[in-house]
């Protein structure tokens, strides 16, 4: 799935995706920090599950629900990590690139 992002720079607007490699490296960012968040809920669960009224898996996944960013919220962080870097290499249109250039010269 390609995650693209267009902002405003200077009054141009702008369009901004990741790579493939950018993507698998947020998908397994993701993945390692949601399995030690995921470690944590099911710690939590066993500790607020005394009653056996209470399933702790289903508490340990309620609380993953509500502690666990979505992969997309990490792929936006990174695509405005980018914006912010603002290279040539990022944008795909070298006009509006030059455009930019030339305005932040003035």
């Amino acid at each position: 799935m390609v995650y693209t992002l267009n902002f405003n720079k200077n009054g141009k607007w702008l369009y901004m995706e990741l790579t493939e490699k950018e993507e698998e490296e947020v998908q397994e960012e993701h993945m390692k920090f949601s399995m030690k968040v995921m470690a944590d809920c099911i710690k939590d669960a066993r500790v607020l599950c005394d009653d056996e009224e209470i399933d702790e898996n289903k508490m340990a996944v309620a609380l993953f629900n509500s502690r666990c960013p979505s992969v997309y919220g990490f792929m936006q962080n990174r695509l405005m990590d980018k914006v912010k870097k603002v290279s040539p290499e990022s944008f795909f249109d070298m006009n509006i690139y030059l455009m930019v250039k030339e305005k932040m010269k003035e």
